[in-house]
């Protein structure tokens, strides 16, 4: 796919990441030049290029040719589900203007089971699909250089000059593993939430990935690694966060000190089946990798995430510096306001932010300061014809606006129910310092925000560990 290409939310596509086949998945949104998706069948996100991903329909036969995975075949039912819903994948261009879709490569392992005729069904359809424990990390597909001519078959041609990397995850569709820092982190979230109990009893769950086989990697006397499940009955329900913080914390609780049980030998697999899960057979490097790609992923979205927060803000400030009492460029203005529409912005960016939603109101009555200017007839006609056009683009943005927040029930208008919100977010902020206000990505008191605010200490600390010591030039200079 070598034109860049234009995808809309809701789209139904194949997306492609490094190393494994294109797989069913729906488009979120753009982020940068890239789009995020989500994929069907395992529920992972990721931000992957436009020459990475191509629509459903037209590319089905091709692209679901050769996979005999039932975790394809699932991921292919909902998208296909999702299809018949909307009664389209989203693709409103000419079916002769559709460009190639991703070419399925072969991988070594694929090749050699061929050749040698051996009985390896299993682990060859494990490589011929993506790992969905990748899908959600920010790494672009590359291509890995190889001698025979078709593994130079490419999704991007400017690939095939890429190193070789690491070998890829075994896929493993429907096991997610959870991290000792995860767990430790959900207990550390579960003391929080104990102090004001009464809060989280009168909050909704936020929003968790739950899976089945959710599992904890676990290091036996043998030397090979094994999977503790988290959950023992399924599927979960909870009726507030309080009481589905809790169950993270004795989940977490139980399966740390199952965890030493097991390094020691007291608990094994053959005394306690029900606490492993079957066939789980990751290395501790493609443990470590694993975590590895989630940790990354983690910051790119926090880092993408503040970009957009401080470009909204840039924007804010050179919209205003346009549109002076003493002079005035709508055109550059408008240039600005387009940036603006095109932002991936969400509720807690205009919350931290209410003068940009302030300066965007006022704007959409815009008329300039013309009885100053002495402008000549020409002059004003043109000027009052951009000023329409800011109105306008002011509209549409506040409609945006309206969209992103989430207002109290019985707001009269959206104003006014705004200016309610942002005096409970600051409310809220109050036990807050301007850092950790300044790098909040949701609500302050949500599972979220907690749990950020864990690992931006961790990282802070880890920052410390490493930084020279420099120094002490007051003590220096007092001798």
């Amino acid at each position: 796919m070598k034109r860049s290409r234009q995808f809309k939310e809701g789209d139904k596509v194949f997306a492609k990441i490094k190393g494994y086949p294109a797989w069913p998945a729906v488009v979120l949104g753009k982020s940068g030049k890239k789009f995020n998706v989500q994929f069907y069948g395992t529920g992972e996100t990721g931000n992957i290029k436009p020459e990475d991903i191509c629509y459903y329909l037209k590319n089905k036969e091709q692209m679901t040719k050769g996979s005999k995975k039932k975790e394809f075949k699932d991921a292919i039912d909902q998208i296909e589900k999702a299809i018949a819903v909307d009664g389209t994948d989203g693709d409103d261009s000419p079916s002769d203007e559709q460009s190639p879709a991703p070419k399925r490569k072969r991988t070594n392992s694929e090749k050699s089971s061929d050749s040698a005729k051996v009985s390896r069904n299993s682990e060859s359809e494990g490589e011929s699909n993506m790992s969905e424990s990748t899908a959600d990390g920010p790494t672009e597909p590359k291509v890995e250089n190889d001698t025979e001519k078709e593994d130079n078959e490419t999704m991007d041609d400017a690939d095939v000059n890429n190193p070789p990397t690491d070998e890829d995850l075994p896929f493993l569709p429907n096991v997610k593993i959870v991290s000792e820092l995860n767990l430790k982190n959900w207990i550390i979230y579960a003391d929080a939430v104990k102090e004001n109990p009464e809060l989280y009893k009168s909050r909704p769950v936020d929003q968790r990935c739950y899976f089945q086989n959710q599992v904890f990697p676990v290091l036996l006397p043998s030397g090979k690694y094994a999977g503790l499940k988290l959950h023992k009955t399924w599927p979960l329900h909870f009726e507030n966060e309080y009481d589905c913080a809790m169950y993270d914390n004795d989940t977490a609780s139980r399966v740390l000190l199952l965890k030493e049980s097991v390094i020691t030998g007291e608990v094994t697999m053959e005394s306690d089946p029900e606490s492993f899960l079957e066939d789980f057979d990751l290395t501790e490097t493609e443990i470590r990798r694993d975590a590895e790609m989630k940790l990354i992923n983690n910051k790119y979205k926090r880092v993408e995430r503040l970009r957009s927060e401080s470009t909204l803000v840039e924007l804010d400030a050179k919209i205003k510096n346009c549109l002076g009492l003493n002079k005035a460029d709508p055109k550059k203005a408008l240039e600005f306001l387009d940036q603006m529409l095109e932002i991936n912005m969400d509720e807690i960016m205009l919350k931290k932010h209410s003068h940009v939603v302030e300066m965007i109101r006022r704007l959409r009555k815009y008329i300039g300061n013309v009885d100053e200017w002495n402008l000549s007839p020409e002059e004003l006609d043109v000027f009052n014809t951009d000023a329409q056009k800011l109105r306008t683009k002011a509209d549409e943005i506040y409609k945006k606006f309206k969209s992103v927040v989430k207002l109290p029930a019985g707001s009269i208008n959206f104003w006014d129910g705004f200016n309610d919100v942002v005096r409970k977010f600051r409310e809220d902020c109050i036990h807050l310092n301007n850092r950790e206000v300044f790098v909040l990505c949701a609500e302050p008191y949500s599972r979220q925000a907690i749990i950020d605010r864990l690992e931006q200490e961790e990282e802070l600390q880890e920052a410390d560990i490493h930084r020279p010591v420099e120094a002490d030039t007051d003590k220096v200079g007092e001798s």
